[in-house]
């Protein structure tokens, strides 16, 4: 089902164990050999948000009134699709 690691390896190695939960891996931690604790991400969330899906967001929450038009300028400047955001 999921990856075992001791207690110690993640004591000795946090970070890098929660980068990879972060990517919805789970991890069982042993202690003395049995397993102690379940390691896994809280929530399922995705790893991007798709861009209608943030332009939307925008649309409904523009705080700043300047914010549409630099944004549209970086994104024709980064982008190929330079689609308006307006």
């Amino acid at each position: 089902m999921s990856n075992r690691v001791t207690a110690e390896y993640l004591r000795l190695a946090t970070r890098k164990l929660l980068e990879r939960v972060e990517l919805r891996e789970k991890f069982v931690v042993t202690v003395n050999g049995r397993d102690d604790a379940l390691l896994s991400p809280l929530v399922s969330r995705p790893l991007a948000v798709p861009k209608d899906v943030i332009l939307d967001r925008l649309r409904r929450v523009q705080t700043d009134p300047d914010l549409t038009s630099d944004l549209e300028e970086l994104a024709s400047d980064m982008t190929d699709d330079s689609d308006d955001l307006g």
